[in-house]
């Protein structure tokens, strides 16, 4: 089972997520609140055995519009 972290910093409205695939592969990114939101609703959609790192990352960037993996 895949399992998400979430940290937020106040000051900055900016919030830390860590994926972990149930492949054991950690993926940290930063995105906004809005974006927060956007990439739930699309977590919500995707169906545990598909949530390989792969899936996930092209599900996010689809959501949000840009790639946040980049700035890692």
């Amino acid at each position: 089972m895949g399992t998400v972290t979430v940290t937020r910093d106040h000051a900055t409205r900016l919030m830390s997520l860590v994926f972990e695939t149930p492949e054991g592969k950690t993926i940290p990114v930063v995105l906004s609140t809005a974006e927060i939101r956007t990439v739930a609703d699309v977590l919500e959609s995707i169906a545990e055995p598909e949530l390989s790192a792969d899936a996930l990352k092209r599900s996010v960037i689809a959501a949000i519009g840009r790639d946040p993996f980049a700035q890692a």
